[in-house]
């Protein structure tokens, strides 16, 4: 079941449409009260941390993932549970990160910003622009940067919010660097390889 599937479920009000994005019905407080109402399990084989209880910890997870890697796509389909036969709810795994790294930038775009001695135009400045599909609140006219998603999220869960903070400082530049040099010649081009080892 897709989280617009869930969002109607818990509250008929909620109306999208046939609108993915831009729908400022899809905030961060409506996506967790949701997950606490649902009261899915944790994902299928898979053992959480000892800090993290509910799915509204982890999904807090999913959006400081989302923050690290610029995933612009997380609309009301791009999160979710899984009903198992016995008509046990888990949620899903995070899913469909393809919206990520700059993947829209084109070349040419890229080595600029790798070269630029304009602050304004630096690959952290731009990465400091990536917008979640979640909102703050129904009147806004803008979703909130990933990051913020991510500090909202934590703010009602803030022991959760420091454990995937804790999580994010032990992973290392080499680390991350192993993941972008594992990606195939045929999946990537040389600047965007580079842009993500910057």
């Amino acid at each position: 079941m897709l989280g617009n599937e869930l969002l109607i479920e818990v509250d008929p009000e909620y109306s999208p449409g046939m609108s993915k994005f831009r729908v400022s019905a899809h905030t961060v407080h409506r996506v967790l009260q949701t997950l606490h109402d649902k009261r899915p399990r944790q994902p299928l084989n898979w053992t959480p941390p000892a800090h993290i209880t509910g799915s509204g910890e982890l999904f807090v997870g999913y959006l400081l993932l989302d923050a690290l890697v610029g995933n612009t796509d997380r609309h009301h389909e791009n999160w979710g549970v899984i009903r198992t036969v016995a008509g046990d709810l888990h949620l899903a795994p995070t899913f469909d990160h393809a919206s990520s790294l700059g993947c829209h930038e084109v070349d040419n775009k890229r080595s600029l910003r790798l070269e630029t001695r304009d602050a304004s135009f630096t690959v952290a400045a731009f990465a400091a622009k990536a917008r979640s599909a979640l909102y703050l609140t129904e009147s806004d006219t803008h979703p909130l940067l990933t990051r913020e998603a991510f500090l909202v999220s934590a703010r009602s869960f803030p022991n959760a919010g420091q454990h995937w903070i804790a999580v994010l400082k032990r992973i290392t530049d080499e680390e991350l660097g192993i993941f972008v040099d594992n990606v195939p010649a045929s999946r990537i081009t040389v600047s965007l390889r580079s842009l993500q080892s910057a």
